[in-house]
């Protein structure tokens, strides 16, 4: 019986930790690159990091991500942006940024997640914005 109470206990315990959304309000150096093709999904960060890119706010970027959520489907992709962070145990982590959905995947967790509806007006401008000034 302690047997089982002990394994059902780390099965829970691994359940937990899956479901758990990534801490963005630890991230840094969101950084976006030039690079709108779908290709990108299948790159290593390291590939990704040689791409011509333009520095995000930090600040900014928290405040989008502060109320983020997972979805549990895969949502239509019609267009991307492509970024990196650093977490906070210095890993650089690569999203790929919906243009139009308020949306975005994590490659190395294989999950989407969302923006909330109060800011994915100003997250889908803020990348559009951001994204000219590779032109």
């Amino acid at each position: 019986m302690k047997h089982t109470f002990s394994f059902v206990f780390l099965v829970l315990i691994s359940i937990s930790s899956n479901a758990q959304i990534l801490d963005f309000k630890t991230t840094k150096n969101w950084t976006l690159y030039e690079s709108q093709d779908f290709s990108v999904f299948t790159l290593p960060v390291d590939s990704v990091l040689k791409f011509r890119s333009i520095k995000l706010s930090d600040d900014t970027m928290k405040v989008f991500l502060k109320n983020a959520t997972e979805l549990k489907e895969n949502p239509s992709w019609m267009g991307l942006h492509l970024v990196t962070t650093e977490l906070k145990s210095g890993e650089i982590r690569k999203f790929e940024i919906s243009m139009y959905g308020g949306f975005f995947y994590d490659d190395k967790e294989k999950k989407y997640y969302k923006v909330s509806d109060e800011v994915k007006d100003q997250w889908l401008q803020y990348f559009s914005k951001n994204s000219i000034r590779f032109d």
